[in-house]
């Protein structure tokens, strides 16, 4: 009777190492797996926010030509001719310009066009 007992606990003291092996190997092995998924999840946020920048940029930069703005500080802009122009004073020019083409168009029309003036910035 003895001996079983010793047999007994034998076994469980075999049992209990094999299972604190294999319990470590698992927590290795789930450590391991969250670190290469967190590590994939935070690259994947990396890529979507920057596509979302980029989509940003294009997203401001396909405006129509009449519909952009003019930029919060002056940008001058070397001409051919030899003289500066800033590109505030081109777009007003531009806009200018584009309001009386559209008006003399209309001159005998019963419909009016009104050109809206679109700014942002200071």
């Amino acid at each position: 009777m003895r001996s079983q007992s010793i047999i007994v606990f034998n076994l469980w003291a075999i049992m209990s190492i094999v299972h604190d092996l294999n319990s470590s190997r698992i927590v290795f092995w789930i450590r391991a797996s969250v670190l290469t998924s967190t590590a994939a999840v935070a690259s994947s946020r990396t890529r979507i926010l920057d596509l979302r920048r980029r989509a940003r940029a294009r997203l401001s930069s396909c405006r129509c030509p009449t519909l952009k703005f003019s930029p919060a500080s002056e940008t001058s802009v070397s001409n051919p001719n030899g003289f500066l122009l800033t590109t505030s004073f081109k777009w007003a020019l531009s806009r200018a310009s584009h309001k009386s083409a559209s008006l003399c168009s209309l001159k005998g029309s019963r419909l009016n066009l009104i050109v809206p003036e679109n700014k942002t910035g200071v």
